[in-house]
């Protein structure tokens, strides 16, 4: 029985850590600019939790991935707000910016 409580207590602890990450860095989303070097933005937002390489028309593209909701599904991407760097600026930040950037760039080629 202790066991389980501990177990319990664990994934409530995470639950609420997750929670306060997701809100903290949209806060601090709120203070990026377009145009930022990303030695910048790593100084605001801290560490991506994961990130992803592209090359495209000749050009280093890289998404960074910060949470910024929580729900049951924590992994799932919708929990997770990407920020795009060409050239190793910021360009943008959110899913269309990944869809218009990212996705829709890789259909061009």
């Amino acid at each position: 029985m202790n066991k389980f409580l501990v177990v319990v207590l664990a994934m409530l602890l995470c639950g609420c850590a997750a929670i306060d990450s997701a809100k903290k860095n949209n806060d601090l989303m709120l203070t990026l600019k377009t145009g930022q070097a990303k030695d910048e933005v790593l100084k605001i937002m801290g560490n991506p939790a994961r990130n992803e390489n592209y090359s495209r028309g000749g050009k280093e593209v890289q998404v960074w991935y910060y949470r910024t909701n929580y729900d049951i599904y924590a992994l799932h991407d919708d929990n997770f707000t990407p920020l795009v760097f060409k050239d190793d600026k910021l360009a943008c930040w959110g899913n269309d910016c990944y869809r218009q950037e990212v996705e829709f760039t890789a259909a061009d080629q």
